[in-house]
């Protein structure tokens, strides 16, 4: 229910009060070109710029409310472009048609989790292959991240990314489960549960 309310509330100030204040901060500086007394075209100027601060500060508040990619691309567009523009390792998405349209807790967490461990993958296990799966099984969204690499030590201490991945799988009532074996690569696997969808 949060990420459903910051998403209308970031659909809200991206499309309404930013553009409107965009918009005024614009008339300002046009004013501030027509006015013949450069003290008031000071002031004028003065606010323009302070308005232009407070946009500034909206958008970064915006942003922070939830990933501008998945209002953009949606979630199976998002954790494809998570993959893009990589040579090595080779990547390969999977991504079932019925990832479309989840509720939006859903869809934060399952970006924020293949984010993570994506970019642990590219990091640290010198894999040739990642392949990332997003499935659909009853009202769980199966995601998951494997690649062949080097595998997680056998006394590696988990750090604040795979810690970050459970939180955010439990927070919604998920579980994530990585496996892993030396020379054998890990996976990465959340089941995320959506709710009833009919």
């Amino acid at each position: 229910m949060r990420e459903e309310e910051r998403r209308r509330l970031r659909a809200d100030l991206h499309d309404g009060i930013g553009p409107s204040l965009a918009g005024t901060a614009h008339q300002l500086d046009t004013l501030a070109r027509r006015i013949d007394d450069p003290d008031l075209a000071g002031c004028v100027r003065s606010l323009r710029d302070r308005l232009r601060t407070t946009v500034a500060d909206l958008r970064t508040v915006v942003h922070g409310l939830r990933p501008a990619i998945l209002d953009q691309l949606g979630l199976p567009g998002a954790l494809r472009e998570l993959l893009a523009g990589y040579d090595t390792p080779a990547c390969r998405s999977s991504i079932d048609g019925a990832c479309h349209s989840l509720p939006a807790a859903v869809e934060v967490a399952a970006y924020a989790i293949a984010g993570e461990a994506v970019a642990n993958a590219i990091r640290h296990s010198a894999a040739s292959r990642l392949e990332l799966t997003a499935r659909m099984e009853d009202t769980v969204l199966i995601l998951s991240i494997r690649d062949n690499g080097c595998g997680i030590p056998p006394r590696h201490r988990a750090g604040v990314g795979l810690r970050s991945m459970r939180e955010r799988a439990a927070e919604i009532g998920g579980r994530l489960e990585v496996t892993s074996a030396p020379g054998s690569g890990t996976l990465a696997r959340a089941g995320l549960p959506v709710g009833d969808r009919r």
